[in-house]
């Protein structure tokens, strides 16, 4: 997993840290989850909810290939 060593132990940065593990690792592990829990002092269970309102963020390990289809308003 990507270091999170190069990001402020703060609150604000949890989701550029969640979407800098997905983009090393292509998802997000429960490991992962509790070591970004841990380097930002916040508890597991907000960083799971972050992880979980943005769909884009996924939390297991995908196929060779992802496919994605825009659902929104804009599509």
């Amino acid at each position: 997993m990507i270091a999170l060593d190069h990001f402020p132990r703060e609150r604000t940065w949890l989701l550029p840290a969640l979407h800098a593990v997905q983009h090393a690792e292509r998802w997000i592990s429960a490991d992962a989850l509790a070591d970004i829990a841990a380097h930002l002092r916040v508890p597991v269970s907000e960083v799971y909810g972050v992880a979980t309102h943005y769909p884009e963020l996924r939390l297991t390990e995908p196929g060779r290939r992802v496919a994605r289809v825009c659902v929104g308003v804009s599509c």
